[in-house]
């Protein structure tokens, strides 16, 4: 009950990622919940 799942990405990573929502919110969106399914 009690654990915690963490993880750790470099700032990079985060960088990049919020570099390609902001380029392409909607696509992004649209992958993610694709990804899901």
């Amino acid at each position: 009950m009690g654990s915690r799942v963490e993880y750790t990405y470099s700032q990079q990573l985060i960088d990049f990622i919020f570099s390609e929502i902001k380029k392409r919110p909607n696509l992004f969106v649209n992958e993610v919940l694709n990804a899901k399914k």
